[in-house]
C-alpha cells in the first residue's frame, strides 16, 4: 500500500526544501548588535530589576506608539492580567471580548477574577463586533477586551466611543497589530491602555516578554507597582495583587535589536505576502488569501487562507498532512472559546453565528522571516494537489 504521506514529503523535499517552515515570524536580529546593546547592561552591572536596556525600549516603544508611557513586562500574558486587573471595575463581574480569539485569553479573565463574556465578529475584519451586542447585557460589564484580529484591524475609534457611551472601561489587545496606523492614531494610544507581546512569533522579537502602552499617569504608575511586587520606597507592599513581571535587560536587547531592523522584516513580509497573492491561481479556487488593508501600514506578518465552502470538510485533515511534511500550519483561534466551558453570550439572539462559520474554514500558512519567496508558488501547488487529494477520497471517488 503507497503511503500517500510520503510522497508528498518527496514532492516538499524536492520543491521546496527539507527546513521546517513555520506561521511564527522568528526573525532574528544582527548578533553583533544584540550583544553592542548587552555591553550597555554590563558596563552598568545590572541585568534585572529596571536595568538601562529596559529603560531604552521604553522610551523607544512609547515613541514608536506616539503614547505618553509604556511598560515592559517579562510577559504578553502578564501585561495583560495588569491591564485587566488594574481596568476593570471591581463591582462588576464580567469582561466583554470575543470568543473567536486567543486560546489563553478567557484563562486570563478568569484568573483575574472575572467572567467572559461573549459577543460576535465582524465577517469583514475578523474583530469584535459592537453592533451584535445586546446593551440589556452590558449592565455587569466590568471592561470591554477587544482584540485586534490576525490580518485585519478592529476600528478603534469607533469601540472606544462605544465602550465611552456606556461608561465602561476598554483595553485593547494588540499584539497582532503593533505597526499600524488607523486614520484616528497609531495603533498604542487608543482607549484606557493597550498590551503588546515581545514573543519570538511576533513582530517585535524580545525572545519573551510584553508591554502596555497608556496615557494615563495614573495608571501606568499602577502598572510599575503591579510588575515590582507593589513595593513602596520603604519596601512594604502597598498593593494585594502583584508579582515580579519585570523585563529582564537580555530580552531587552534582543527587543531593542528586532526594533531596529523592524523595516527590512516588514519588506520581506510584504514580498512574501505578494507571492501568495500571485500563487492563489494555483489552488484552483479551493482557498484565497485573506487582505490587508494597506492604508492600515500593516506589517503583513501572518499569512491567513479562507477555504471554499466545498472545502471546508477538508481543513483538518489538510492541516495534519501539511504539518506532517514539516510544512507547519494551524487553524485560526480554534475551538472557539465559548465551546469550551458553559459561558455566557452578549448577542441578542444569544448565538455566536460568524464565530461559528469563521471558526471552521480558516488556516494559517508559513510565513515570517525564515520563508523564501521561491518557496510559495510550490506551497500552494501542494496544498491544491492535497485537498484534491482529500476531497476525492471523502467523496468516494
Amino acid at each position: 500500500m503507497v503511503d500517500i504521506n510520503h510522497i508528498y514529503l518527496k514532492e516538499k523535499k524536492k520543491y521546496i526544501g527539507s527546513e521546517i517552515l513555520s506561521t511564527s515570524s522568528l526573525y532574528s536580529p544582527n548578533s553583533e548588535t544584540v550583544l553592542n546593546y548587552i555591553k550597555k547592561s554590563y558596563f552598568h552591572n545590572q541585568f534585572t530589576n529596571r536595568g538601562p536596556l529596559v529603560e531604552q525600549l521604553e522610551e523607544k516603544l512609547l515613541k514608536f506608539h506616539n503614547t505618553k508611557y509604556c511598560i515592559t513586562f517579562c510577559s504578553g500574558f502578564w501585561a495583560l492580567v495588569a491591564a485587566i486587573k488594574n481596568v476593570a471595575q471591581t463591582n462588576k463581574k464580567y469582561i466583554l471580548m470575543p470568543s473567536l480569539t486567543y486560546r489563553r485569553l478567557a484563562d486570563a479573565v478568569l484568573w483575574a477574577g472575572f467572567t467572559p463574556l461573549y459577543c460576535d465578529i465582524d465577517p469583514i475584519n475578523l474583530g469584535l463586533d459592537i453592533n451584535s451586542i445586546d446593551p440589556n447585557k452590558l449592565e455587569n460589564t466590568s471592561l470591554i477586551l477587544a482584540v485586534h484580529p490576525l490580518v485585519d484591524c478592529l476600528n478603534a475609534y469607533a469601540i472606544s466611543q462605544f465602550a465611552l457611551s456606556k461608561s465602561i472601561p476598554v483595553v485593547f489587545d494588540s499584539v497582532e497589530s503593533v505597526n499600524e496606523f488607523l486614520p484616528d492614531g497609531k495603533i498604542g494610544e487608543f482607549g484606557n491602555c493597550e498590551i503588546f507581546s515581545l514573543h519570538a512569533s511576533k513582530l517585535i522579537n524580545g525572545l519573551e516578554g510584553g508591554y502596555i502602552t497608556t496615557n494615563d499617569s495614573k495608571l501606568c504608575d499602577q502598572f510599575r507597582k503591579f510588575q515590582k511586587f507593589s513595593f513602596n520606597s520603604d519596601g512594604e507592599l502597598t498593593e494585594k495583587y502583584s508579582m515580579n513581571a519585570k523585563l529582564n535587560e537580555g530580552h531587552a536587547a534582543f527587543a531593542l535589536a528586532s526594533l531596529d531592523e523592524l523595516d527590512l522584516l516588514i519588506k520581506h513580509n510584504y514580498v512574501i505576502y505578494q507571492e501568495y497573492l500571485s500563487s492563489e491561481r494555483f489552488v484552483s479556487e479551493k482557498l484565497f488569501i485573506r487582505r490587508y488593508n494597506k492604508k492600515f501600514r500593516p506589517a503583513y506578518k501572518i499569512i491567513l487562507a479562507e477555504l471554499n465552502p466545498k472545502y471546508i470538510d477538508c481543513r483538518d485533515e489538510l492541516i495534519r498532512i501539511l504539518n506532517s511534511i514539516d510544512i507547519l500550519s494551524r487553524t485560526y483561534y480554534f475551538p472557539p472559546l465559548h465551546t469550551k466551558r458553559k459561558s455566557l453570550i452578549a448577542t441578542k439572539c444569544l448565538k455566536l453565528k460568524n464565530t461559528d462559520i469563521y471558526s471552521k474554514n480558516l488556516l494559517l500558512l508559513p510565513s515570517g522571516w525564515q520563508i523564501k519567496k521561491n518557496q510559495v508558488s510550490p506551497i500552494m501547488k501542494l496544498i491544491n494537489k492535497i485537498i484534491d487529494d482529500i476531497y476525492f477520497k471523502k467523496n468516494g471517488r
